[in-house]
Formats: structure tokens, C-alpha cells, sequence
């Protein structure tokens, strides 16, 4: 029983990040807040969309800030997988 009611909760959560405040919700606060923080209004650029799950949410993210265009590259996902190899490159540069 213990088991059942964890994973209860676990989907719970889950749905609760997913929901209209969720994961999306939190996307389009972070952006807007850096826009805002750097003198930029999000609506006046275009939304670029990249790594292994920013094109799934990229659209909803768009319209929580008033962006009318999204770019999302054929090769969204390597531009995360090549992310993480030049950090580990620059990571290792500076332990040496």
C-alpha cells in the first residue's frame, strides 16, 4: 500500500508541473524576467527553441510572452548534447 500511495503522489506532482503554472509557466517567468532585467521586451524577439524537450514546449512558451515567432532548428537536440561536451571541455581547462 505504501508503494501505491507513492507513486499516487509522484503522478500528482508530475501533473502539477505540467499543469497551466507548471514547467511551461515557469519557462516563460524565467525569460521574461532576464527580458525585463536587461532592458528587452521577449514580444519584440523571435524564440529559439533547442535541447532535448524546448521544442515540445516552445509554442506555450511563446504565447505566455507574446512571441509570434518561434525558430526551431532540424537539429534541436544536438545543441544540447554539444552544450554539455564544451562545458565538460571547459570544465577540464580550468582543473588543469
Amino acid at each position: 500500500m505504501q508503494t501505491a500511495a507513492r507513486i499516487k503522489d509522484e503522478v500528482a506532482r508530475a501533473v502539477e508541473i505540467m499543469g497551466p503554472d507548471g514547467a511551461e509557466g515557469r519557462m516563460a517567468e524565467a525569460i521574461r524576467t532576464v527580458s525585463v532585467r536587461e532592458g528587452y521586451a521577449a514580444s519584440d524577439h523571435v524564440l529559439l527553441a533547442f535541447g532535448g524537450a524546448g521544442p515540445q514546449h516552445a509554442c506555450a512558451v511563446a504565447e505566455r510572452l507574446g512571441v509570434s515567432t518561434v525558430l526551431i532548428p532540424a537539429d534541436a537536440g544536438l545543441h544540447r548534447a554539444l552544450q554539455e561536451r564544451l562545458a565538460r571541455l571547459v570544465r577540464e581547462a580550468r582543473v588543469k
